[in-house]
């Protein structure tokens, strides 16, 4: 289980904090947030995964392709 501490440097990443406010109001996919962004897809697919180990994001897999 990560700490506080953890938690708060992992939303610390600029990028990451773009997504966090990007998801807090639209459910989007790995591939829209790349498109919004201008990131490869493999890193924010990595920002994803970390945000989502730290209990930033979860996964909504009702849509055809998972979107967070």
């Amino acid at each position: 289980m990560l700490t506080l501490v953890n938690r708060l440097r992992t939303a610390a990443h600029l990028d990451r904090l773009r997504i966090l406010g990007l998801c807090a109001h639209a459910d989007l996919t790995v591939g829209e947030l790349a498109d919004i962004t201008s990131l490869p897809r493999e890193q924010v697919r990595r920002h994803v995964r970390r945000l989502g180990r730290a209990n930033f994001l979860c996964c909504n897999e009702q849509r055809p392709q998972s979107s967070y």
